[in-house]
C-alpha cells in the first residue's frame, strides 16, 4: 500500500484554512484459484479412472514398476482435471475471510444456540460472550 498527503499552501482569500489531500493506493489481493472438492463430479472421475489398465506383471521389474506408477499418477491427475473444477474469482468474495474466522463463527453460533436453549445456564452465556469477543477481534484484525 502506498500513501501520501499534500497541503495546498495557497489559501482562499483571507482564510487561514489549508486544503490537505490524502492519497491512498490500495491493491486488492490477488486471486488464487483452488480446487472445489465439494463440486466433484464423481461419475466423470470414475469413468476416467476406469480406463486405466496397467499390466499385471509390471511390478516384478523395478523400471516397469516405476513407469506404471508414473502412468497411474498421470492418469489420476487427468481424472482430477476432468472431474474437479477450479474456483473462479467472485466480486463478492471476501479475501480476508479465513478458516479460523469460519471456525469461530460456527463456534459462536453453537454457543448462542446453547444459550437460547438453556436460558438458566450461566456457563453457556460466558462461553458465548468469550467466543463472540474472539470472533469480533478476528474480524477487526482481518
Amino acid at each position: 500500500m502506498t500513501h501520501g498527503w499534500t497541503a495546498d499552501e495557497e489559501g482562499s482569500g483571507d482564510s487561514h484554512h489549508v486544503r490537505i489531500t490524502t492519497t491512498l493506493s490500495i491493491r486488492k489481493p490477488t486471486f488464487t484459484p483452488r480446487r472445489q472438492r465439494q463440486r466433484t463430479d464423481w461419475t466423470k472421475f470414475a469413468q476416467t479412472m476406469g480406463t486405466i489398465h496397467p499390466a499385471a506383471n509390471n511390478y516384478k521389474i523395478l523400471e516397469r514398476t516405476q513407469a506404471t506408477a508414473e502412468a497411474i499418477n498421470a492418469h489420476l491427475q487427468q481424472a482430477i482435471n476432468t472431474a474437479i473444477p477450479w474456483s473462479k474469482p467472485n466480486q463478492k468474495s471476501k479475501s480476508w475471510w479465513s478458516p479460523e474466522i469460519t471456525h469461530l463463527k460456527n463456534a459462536m453460533a453453537t454457543a448462542n444456540k446453547h444459550v437460547y436453549q438453556t436460558l438458566d445456564n450461566e456457563g453457556y452465556k460466558a462461553e458465548s460472550k468469550n467466543i463472540s469477543a474472539k470472533w469480533g477481534t478476528a474480524i477487526r484484525i482481518a
